[in-house]
């Protein structure tokens, strides 16, 4: 099974939140619930709910912000060992560049110049992370 991150964009902010991100929020976010439920009990109004309840992972933020892109690990590696993230930018060795995205259950990487759509599996140990679609799109304009 592979591990579930994710990386967070902002669209209106134009930035991507830190690496870990989604983790410490996740963390934060139930610490506060415990806390929230034990100054229920405190005042006598008992238990919002019980401990058992609250999820072990995932990311949750207090927020309305239909801006946030959420992109999800892949599971893969790069050449030097990077995450692989949907959406981000990779190199190979011969200077292509590659669009990671996620189609039919499976991740992929597209090479326009070859007009090339692999299996991200049989590609990644062959390229390096250079960026994303968000912060870099200009190294996929022709």
């Amino acid at each position: 099974m592979r591990e579930v991150k994710y990386r967070i964009y902002s669209k209106s902010r134009k930035e991507m939140f830190p690496d870990g991100f989604g983790e410490s929020v996740c963390s934060g976010m139930i610490k506060m619930a415990l806390a929230y439920n034990e100054q229920s009990i405190k005042l006598g109004k008992g238990p919002v709910f019980s401990k058992d309840s609250l999820p072990k992972t995932g990311i949750y933020l207090p927020t309305d912000d239909k801006d946030l892109i959420f992109m999800d690990y892949t599971g893969l590696i790069d050449k030097t060992s990077n995450r692989i993230f949907n959406g981000d930018i990779l190199k190979d060795d011969e200077k292509f560049l590659w669009k990671v995205h996620f189609k039919q259950g499976a991740y992929y990487a597209e090479c326009n110049d070859l007009m090339a759509d692999q299996l991200l599996s049989s590609v990644n140990l062959y390229c390096k992370v250079v960026g994303n679609v968000y912060d870099n799109a200009d190294l996929l304009r022709v």
